[in-house]
This record gives C-alpha cells, structure tokens and sequence, in this order.
C-alpha cells in the first residue's frame, strides 16, 4: 500500500502537522506502509515531494496562473483571496507533476490541501483528510488579532472569513473520510455535516516519546542554565494572538507583583513577538522572561522546566503538550476547543478560562507555592501520557481506516 501525506503548509516546521506526519510515517512501517511526504518548502519558493527530486518552483507556475486569472479578474476582486487562490492553484499543478495515480490513498492533513486535491486527484482514489484544527477559527483569530475589540459575529462577516469558512465546507463535503483528534473538532465537523457521522472518525494522537527523546540527546550548547533556586515556566508554539501569549503576559505580571521564584521561558516565533518584548517592558518582566526563538530540539528545555503553560484561545490537541506530558510536566492550559480533552484538572494539570489572566495567574501561584501538588500533577502527567498517546494504537486504527477506504 502506498500512501501520499499532504498539506498545503510548509513543512519541515515546528507544529502539529509536522510531528504528525512524520509520527504516522514511522508507525505506518509496521505495516509495510510505503508514506510519501508532500508539502511547501520551509522557505514558500516551491511545493516538493520530500526525500525525493520531484520539486516545481512556484515562479515557474506563476506566469501561466496569472494569464488565467486575467480573464477571470472580476471573479476575484479582493487582493488576499486572489492570492491565496494562486497559491491553491500552484499546489494542485505541482501535485498533479509529482504524480497522483501512483497512491492507493491521499491522506491531506489541512482543509486547504484537501480541497485542492479533491479536484485532480484521480476519481477512484480515495481521499482521508486529517484535520489539526480550525481552519476558519484560525481566520477568525487572526482578523481579531487587528482589532481585539471586534465582536465575533463582526468577525464573522468579514470576506477573508467567509472565503476560508467556504474552503473550510468545501473540504469536508468532498473528503471520503475525516479523521479528527479530539471530540471537540469531531463535533464542529458533523455539525457542517448535518449530523452526519459515518464519514467522521476520531482516533486519538499517538507520540513516540523513546523516539523524541533518544534523537534529541545532543549538546546543550546555547541552552540557558536553570537559574538556582527558581521554577522555570515553560510556553513553545507560535507568537501569534490565536495562541493567547498575551495572557500569559497580563498573568506573569500579576504573579510578579507577590513572588520572584520563578522565570519563564518562550520558545517560539510569530507576528506577535515584538509586540510581546514590548509588553514585558511595560510591564516591568525584563529579566523575568526569556525570548529564545524557533527551536528544533525542545527536550532539554522541557526536562529544565517544571510547569508548562498554554493560553491558547483556541487550540486541537497540540504535540507540545504532549511532549511535556511525556516529560512529567504539569500543564496549565485554558478550556478552549480541545484542550480541556488534554488535561484532568487538579490530577494531571490546572485549567482556566480562556483569556482570563487573573484566573491563569492564580493557576501559576498555586504550582509555585504547593510542591506537593506540583510532584503529585507531575507523576500523573506522565502515567497520563504513556496510557493516553499511544503510537501504535493511533497507527493501527489509521491503517485500517486506509482498508477501509480501499
């Protein structure tokens, strides 16, 4: 069985759909599962089948693109969606170059990829689309993020969130099978599908947490030291204003105003980290809080840590709290999406309410003062972990969804 493991995003890059990837790759080998890797570039110049030579610049592309849309300029009139319908239409074209009639099944891994290959994929072969999120929740984030007083329902007229809410339906309608990871998804996507459920499967995330850390054992050059007699609070993902940094922000500073035992740590980079170095100095957190950028290799942080933070205001189930799970950290997430599914509260971590620093402040405190609490959400983050993302019971019911298909 050979299969094609797409998405529309860059990869290799620090996120979920990478991890997941490369993850259902390793697991599917059991299997004698022969995965191909499509995707953009890291640098967006082109779309290539990885550890092959099969590549097609976009430049290449672009000329016969724009010619088409010429004629059909009136179709599309907004500057963004132009684009973005370039972009879709360079995907599909180096897609159908690298050739699509040679896999039993197409797995896309985002609403973007699976709407586009829905259109040249051969007719007889089926289409799975692993979804990581909200396409059109991200969107909505994003335009917020411009203007964090607009309302949702404003939000929600705006054409950016319709044109990807439209893609969004679209992928859904044409998919011969959706994988979600959490309940939370798996219900928004039944309810655009009118409650109808035999084409929606959930099967939980698997990790291999032996893998992540063996290939993860090299120098700890440039890795700060623990600073002595202070908890190290730890947040990796993107600087964006979907992922709440501002949040944890407001919550540092209040937790500054009563205690001093702790420094916290953001790996990461996004739109927002200048806004966020300039947020820590108005707040008077210089020296309270380390920027330390995009990482490959995050186990040595997470083993100096000793609570991780995510404020998401709207997330799936994100690898990165699973990997600190893996690594006995208590983890502090808000009740957002599918978070809450992540985390027992008071057994393997604290929740709070999305966008309330107050609350996520008083989460903080109680993690730095009672130690007790702290080792007790620790062991169990752990046991959590090793019984709850299993490698290979997320491989195995994938590989049988592919029968399925087939």
């Amino acid at each position: 069985m050979k299969i094609l493991l797409a998405t529309y995003w860059p990869l290799p890059h620090m996120g979920g759909i990478w991890t997941f990837v490369n993850e259902l790759k390793r697991g599917l080998k059991r299997f004698d599962i022969d995965a191909d890797i499509f995707s953009a570039s890291p640098d967006h110049t082109m779309y290539y089948l990885h550890h092959s030579t099969d590549h097609i610049k976009k430049t290449s592309l672009y000329p016969f693109l724009d010619a088409q849309f010429q004629r059909g300029a009136s179709l599309i009139n907004h500057p963004v969606v132009a684009r973005a319908e370039l972009e879709q239409y360079c995907f599909e074209l180096s897609a159908v170059y690298t050739g699509l009639k040679k896999y039993d099944v197409i797995h896309a891994q985002d609403a973007i990829a699976s709407r586009a290959l829905s259109r040249v994929k051969p007719k007889k072969t089926p289409l799975l689309t692993s979804l990581h999120g909200s396409l059109s929740g991200e969107i909505l984030y994003h335009i917020k993020s411009f203007n964090p007083e607009a309302l949702e329902h404003e939000i929600k007229q705006n054409l950016l969130y319709h044109y990807h809410r439209a893609i969004e339906k679209e992928a859904y309608k044409n998919s011969d099978m959706i994988h979600t990871s959490s309940q939370w998804l798996m219900k928004k996507v039944m309810y655009d599908l009118n409650g109808k459920s035999n084409s929606l499967s959930y099967i939980p995330y698997g990790f291999d947490y032996q893998n992540f850390s063996l290939s993860s054992q090299t120098s700890n050059a440039g890795i700060p030291e623990k600073p002595k007699g202070k908890k190290v609070l730890l947040f990796t993902g993107r600087l964006v204003y979907l992922k709440g940094i501002h949040s944890l922000m407001l919550a540092l500073a209040k937790v500054k105003d009563i205690r001093d035992d702790w420094e916290c740590w953001i790996i990461g980079d996004g739109d927002q980290r200048s806004a966020c170095e300039s947020q820590v100095k108005k707040l008077g957190l210089t020296g309270k809080i380390r920027f330390l950028g995009q990482q490959t290799n995050v186990y040595p942080y997470l083993k100096l840590s000793d609570m991780f933070i995510f404020p998401s205001l709207q997330d799936n189930q994100p690898f990165s709290i699973i990997e600190a799970q893996y690594s006995g950290l208590p983890v502090i997430v808000s009740d957002s999406a599918g978070l809450p599914e992540m985390v027992k509260h008071e057994k393997n971590g604290l929740i709070f309410k999305a966008g309330d620093y107050r609350e996520l402040s008083m989460n903080i405190m109680r993690l730095l003062q009672d130690n007790s609490l702290l080792c007790k959400l620790s062991k169990n983050a752990s046991k959590y972990a090793h019984a709850q993302w299993n490698i290979q019971a997320m491989s195995k019911q994938l590989f049988k969804l592919y029968q399925k298909l087939i």
